[in-house]
């Protein structure tokens, strides 16, 4: 696998410059600079916990409950006009599967998590970008 960072952006095993990251939902695309480094993936599990008499804790997990993948991409350097599309995305799809194309070329679905999504501008004036948090949840 090759991997580059910088200007070229990400290269994956098929040489295909991969520097974006997009959502779709109803033929409407997002889509995104690679995200910062660092993005996180976290598993799971929904457990049903309980407190018994005699104070002994019991958890349970029925075994047809899946472990829940939740991922986070953090982008910086964003034009205004993707964080405004981006919010809009988000009212358009909320609950919805959307189809996300990451910057690892990898396809998958998934739900956003974030209804309530922010976008932080950082600097004196309006010349500085924009920078959010997109968390989804693999279906």
């Amino acid at each position: 696998m090759t991997c580059t960072f910088g200007d070229s952006g990400f290269t994956d095993v098929a040489g295909t410059p991969r520097n974006v990251f997009e959502l779709t939902y109803n033929g409407i695309t997002i889509t995104f600079p690679a995200p910062l480094l660092g993005d996180r993936e976290e598993k799971t599990v929904e457990t049903i916990k309980r407190e018994l008499v005699d104070r002994r804790f019991v958890v349970y997990k029925p075994p047809e409950w899946d472990e829940r993948r939740v991922v986070r991409y953090q982008f910086s350097d964003l034009e205004r006009k993707v964080s405004e599309a981006y919010l809009a995305f988000i009212d358009l799809s909320l609950g919805q599967p959307v189809t996300v194309t990451d910057h690892f070329s990898r396809t998958w679905t998934g739900i956003i998590m974030e209804p309530e999504a922010s976008v932080g501008r950082f600097g004196p004036d309006d010349s500085c970008k924009d920078t959010t948090e997109v968390v989804l949840r693999w279906l």
